[in-house]
């Protein structure tokens, strides 16, 4: 997928984004790390609906991949996450 073709991903996922997405991005940025049961444990939500927000947060270029038992990497630091957000 190239530039143009993830700035599309990016774009029609902002409409369809769960409503914590916001809170979930800038919770792990100023965290550093990604894990699922961290972010249910926190916000008292289930596990598909953890995925499913952390899912859009790899989509949106935030977060990487999978790494197993391993926490996401962080991609964006705080200012780059607020003009992400605000392009959205």
């Amino acid at each position: 997928m190239d530039k143009k073709d993830l700035s599309k991903a990016i774009s029609s996922d902002s409409v369809e984004r769960d409503p914590l997405f916001e809170a979930a991005a800038r919770y792990f940025v100023a965290d550093g790390h990604v894990t699922t049961a961290m972010f249910m444990f926190e916000n008292g939500i289930g596990y598909n609906r953890a995925c499913r927000i952390v899912d859009q947060l790899e989509a949106a270029g935030i977060v990487g991949p999978n790494r197993g038992r391993k926490p996401r990497e962080v991609l964006v630091d705080l200012p780059t996450l607020d003009a992400m957000l605000k392009k959205n």
